[in-house]
């Protein structure tokens, strides 16, 4: 299996680092410091993103095109983007599974936590 290591301080070249790359697994910790930059770079540069494990909080543009999935085994699934309810603020969306096209759809973003909340949130 290919892999690329690199920091995650600069966007840019992360998403320059990521051309190329059909599908980004982060298992790199601590996910509350990598997740949101590791995934909106992958979203920028069209590559598909996957998580497993930790707290995840996740801002994304509001106008992000995503084939959403979010699985959690242990922990609930919040977010404030356009799913159906009625509150409009951060609101629990599920524990289990989510799957959704946010903005009718786009790159897969895969999010699959063991243990620990997963928070996406819109920017």
């Amino acid at each position: 299996m290919d892999y690329r290591v690199f920091g995650l301080d600069d966007s840019g070249e992360v998403v320059q680092r990521l051309a190329g790359v059909d599908v980004v697994l982060n298992a790199a910790g601590p996910f509350a410091f990598t997740a949101e930059r590791l995934a909106g770079a992958a979203i920028r540069a069209r590559c598909h993103y996957v998580d497993i494990n930790g707290e995840i909080d996740v801002t994304l543009p509001a106008k992000s095109a995503v084939n959403l999935e979010m699985r959690n085994m242990q922990g609930s699934m919040y977010s404030d983007f356009d799913f159906p309810a009625e509150d409009k603020q951060m609101r629990k969306i599920g524990g289990g599974a989510v799957n959704a096209r946010l903005n009718g759809g786009g790159v897969n973003l895969k999010m699959t936590n063991i243990n620990g909340n997963i928070y996406l949130r819109k920017k």
